[in-house]
């Protein structure tokens, strides 16, 4: 519908022109190339309700779903799982990562569909006004995938690094906690509070590196998009 819209509203305007430069005594239809564009606009509104809609309904099934199904395996588990399985990872799964889940997830596949389409749009816009221009597009598109792929490996590591520094400071809080009458009665706080510090300082280490890795990311998608624009500008 924004294509369209893109297209009719260019339409329009030639039309202008043409009459302008033919000097004939009719007049530019405007009610009719007003109301179609409006059309066009109203559809690509209702387009997009209609996307967010679904996501912010299914999205927090799916999720209720997960939830309800992994509470079921945690509660029908062997005993074995609970003695080989550190217990900080498990409250790491029904805390952080059920946030991604409920709120991440669903942001993300918004983005990336308005992104998308978007994207879509406007290499079609580019491959009916000019060749030429997706001649330019078709190596900046290359190293683009490339990069995407480099990130991506990297980004699955880090987020496993992450989430692995975060189950040890999770069970060692939670250990804390449970044996907080042991610490108190061999006065040894202390040496807790500097361990607890400790596995905090690797979380966020990951956490950081994570976050740089996403903005190196963006930074190089945004230096692709603006030797494009160079490009064509030349």
């Amino acid at each position: 519908f924004r294509l369209l819209s893109s297209w009719w509203l260019t339409k329009w305007t030639d039309d202008i022109i043409t009459h302008e430069k033919s000097q004939l005594n009719t007049t530019v239809d405007t009610v009719y190339w007003a109301a179609t564009y409006s059309a066009w606009l109203a559809s690509d509104f209702l387009w997009n309700v209609i996307g967010i809609w679904s996501v912010a309904f299914w999205a927090p099934q799916a999720s209720k779903n997960i939830h309800n199904s992994l509470i079921r395996r945690l509660a029908n588990a062997e005993i074995s799982f609970y003695d080989k399985t550190p217990m900080g990872n498990i409250l790491s799964r029904l805390s952080e990562d059920l946030t991604v889940l409920d709120y991440l997830l669903s942001v993300s596949f918004i983005i990336l569909i308005s992104r998308g389409t978007f994207a879509i749009v406007s290499i079609l816009t580019v491959l009916f006004t000019s060749y030429l221009l997706f001649v330019v597009l078709i190596p900046i598109l290359l190293v683009f995938l490339v990069i995407q792929v480099y990130f991506r490996k990297s980004s699955i590591i880090l987020q496993r690094l992450e989430s692995t520094s975060r189950a040890l400071s999770v069970q060692h809080i939670s250990s804390t906690l449970n044996g907080l009458d042991s610490i108190r009665a061999y006065n040894i706080q202390a040496k807790f509070l500097r361990e607890c510090h400790t596995t905090i300082d690797y979380n966020s280490t990951d956490k950081f590196a994570l976050k740089f890795a996403t903005l190196w990311y963006a930074l190089t998608v945004d230096m692709l998009c603006s030797l494009y624009v160079t490009a064509v500008y030349i």
